[in-house]
């Protein structure tokens, strides 16, 4: 029980990491990035520039992660690459859905 109980919190700390990790990646890559793509291009991203920019995040949340915690989150998930990618898009897709200084 005991060791099943620690091995479950060592997930949970591992999966609270890394969302706090993305979510804040994210907003800087809206602050940074997005905004500054986004007027140079009458507003929108293109589908090029949107691939790159989560390429960036993707990078970013990988080099700001250690690599004690990316071991722990190989014990969620065997797909770490699709993980981040997802929970990338889920953070993305729930800053557009909030209206402007919310968060």
């Amino acid at each position: 029980y005991l060791r099943q109980r620690t091995k479950n919190e060592i997930f949970g700390r591992a999966v609270t990491a890394v969302e706090n990790v993305v979510r804040a990646t994210v907003l800087e890559a809206q602050q940074t990035m997005v905004d500054e793509l986004k007027e140079k291009g009458n507003g929108k991203l293109t589908d090029g520039e949107q691939l790159q920019v989560k390429n960036e995040v993707l990078k970013a949340v990988r080099s700001r992660l250690s690599e004690e915690t990316l071991r722990e989150l190989q014990g969620v998930t065997a797909d770490v690459e699709g993980y981040l990618s997802s929970l990338i898009e889920a953070y993305v897709y729930r800053n557009k859905m909030l209206p402007v200084g919310k968060s």
